[in-house]
């Protein structure tokens, strides 16, 4: 009966160490602009130049257009991306998933058909 009481305490312990490490780490709304903009750099190979920069200025431009268009739905250990009532993106560990039910091909990162 003791050893059952301290399996228990053991789990709970860390149930309570896994809920505030998730809730402490949980991305912010900024930190999903920072992530579009890593995610547009690794896409686009960040080339040099006045191209390059243009290029920048552009995804820049794209990315705080397309972050206007999107709801933060902060649901304490997570954050959900919506865009049009779809989310698109969830946050978590100080980590973001693109959902693949969402509308992903009107994001600034996506490559459009050349």
């Amino acid at each position: 009966m003791h050893v059952l009481m301290i399996k228990s305490l053991i789990i709970l312990v860390l149930l309570v160490v896994l809920i505030a490490g998730a809730f402490l780490s949980r991305p912010s709304p900024e930190g999903f602009k920072t992530y579009l903009h890593q995610k547009s750099a690794s896409t686009t190979g960040g080339g040099g130049g006045a191209g390059g920069l243009l290029q920048g200025l552009l995804n820049d431009a794209q990315i705080d257009a397309y972050t206007k268009s999107l709801t933060f739905k902060d649901r304490l250990l997570w954050i959900d991306v919506q865009r049009d009532g779809q989310t698109v993106y969830t946050g978590a560990f100080a980590h973001w998933w693109e959902r693949s039910g969402g509308a992903t091909s009107a994001s600034p990162t996506a490559k459009s058909p050349a």
